[in-house]
């Protein structure tokens, strides 16, 4: 059997928050502690994996940054080190076949070269790639066999720089719906979750947005992680951004590696001011099952794409909401149409006018809240499951597998 392993990290936000709440885990052993972790579906913990198995590949999710975790497996296995020797170690065990590197930012890009000789049987790697990307991402991405983006425009951006890539959007785990307790009242009018991130490429539309309709006196939940500098701040590391790249252009002298990645891995530091209104009524972030049981809660969710997206409709948001039964009112996309039916499975807006007036007209028509919301919840079980992409992604290592090993059987 096939073994692939994907090397992923998790909000940091979402790791503290779950030893807060479950702070015994940190004594379990590693398998307990491990299962516990991912049953809470940050990001979906290992749903993919899972389903893999079931597919026919041994598919395991190896994490980069829960401390804990990782810590508690080298104390059962007598190993010492930092937490990057430990992973290293845990995926040299596993002996794959596939790496998915979905964390870009834990392997310097000579050190995929490394892993080839290193795992005798490893025949593909992988990159993911679903986020701005940046100089040393696409270093990392130049050293994989071909990267999976989950859009189209993502896509075909790699590919103008020869990276060869394929396209799968992210699905929805319909098991979910057995473990949130049903709440048919759905006492929240309209919720918003997700980040407010300053740098290009984020999130300066989606703070436009949700600060128009706070003004306009609409009840919208905002859960989120905000995050911005300072003027000042964001002018001093942009000072510093500039000297350490002219240090590393001139190259005067070797860098460490760790600011080398800090320069190749970000972009120029950009200022954005986060609204009075957000900062005042934003409560913090919340993630996992936490995070679907509000939007079982919830009558209709507001989505905004990172500015990234462009044209193309993308983010978890469209599948999360539609799976856990909101009615979803999401930023128009070009392609949109393609995964839902505008106006009966789901409402697009263009701009925030168009946003503010649509949530009220919802709102003064509760059955055509739940009309939306019925229809997108069963075109998302339909098509976009978490099961349908994995056979997608199968069918993926399926045909690379065979076109650089044809006389295998896989």
């Amino acid at each position: 059997m096939l073994r692939y392993i994907k090397i992923a990290s998790f909000y940091k936000q979402a790791i503290d928050a779950y030893y807060r709440t479950f702070p015994d885990m940190e004594t379990e052993n590693y398998e307990t502690q491990y299962r516990h972790f991912m049953d809470q579906c940050y990001s979906w913990g290992d749903v993919y994996e899972r389903e893999l198995t079931d597919i026919g590949i041994d598919a395991f999710l190896l994490p980069t940054n829960v401390d804990p975790l990782i810590r508690q497996w080298a104390l059962e296995n007598n190993i010492e080190g930092t937490l990057q020797d430990i992973v290293l170690l845990q995926l040299k065990e596993f002996t794959p076949d596939i790496i998915y590197i979905d964390d870009t930012s834990f392997f310097a890009p000579y050190r995929i070269g490394d892993l080839r000789k290193e795992i005798p049987r490893l025949k593909l790697i992988i990159g993911g790639c679903c986020s701005p990307y940046n100089t040393y991402t696409l270093q990392v991405y130049r050293q994989c066999d071909f990267v999976i983006c989950c859009c189209k425009q993502l896509s075909e951006e790699l590919r103008k720089m020869d990276i060869r890539t394929y396209v799968v959007m992210h699905g929805f785990d319909s098991s979910i719906l057995s473990k949130i307790n049903d709440n048919p009242n759905r006492d929240i009018d309209v919720l918003f979750t997700g980040s407010i991130m300053s740098g290009r490429g984020f999130h300066r539309g989606r703070s436009e947005l949700i600060n128009a309709i706070l003004r306009s006196g609409i009840n919208i939940h905002v859960y989120g992680n905000i995050t911005a500098d300072k003027f000042l701040t964001t002018t001093l590391k942009q000072i510093a951004y500039f000297f350490l790249l002219c240090i590393k252009k001139i190259n005067t002298f070797s860098l460490p590696e760790s600011i080398s990645r800090r320069i190749g891995g970000k972009a120029f530091p950009q200022y954005l001011r986060i609204p009075y209104l957000i900062r005042k009524n934003a409560k913090p972030p919340v993630f996992g099952l936490e995070m679907l049981g509000l939007l079982k809660r919830s009558k209709i969710c507001l989505n905004a794409h990172g500015d990234i997206a462009v044209d193309g409709a993308a983010n978890m948001r469209l599948f999360e909401a539609t799976g856990m039964g909101c009615c979803l009112v999401t930023d128009w996309k070009i392609d949109m149409c393609k995964l839902f039916d505008d106006g009966a499975e789901v409402i697009t807006y263009q701009d925030a006018e168009d946003c503010i007036n649509k949530l009220k007209w919802l709102l003064d028509h509760p059955d055509r809240i739940r009309d939306i919301a019925e229809a997108g919840q069963r075109r998302c079980l339909r098509d976009y499951t978490i099961l349908e992409r994995s056979r997608e992604i199968y069918e993926i290592l399926k045909k690379e597998l065979i076109q650089r090993f044809p006389e295998a059987s896989f």
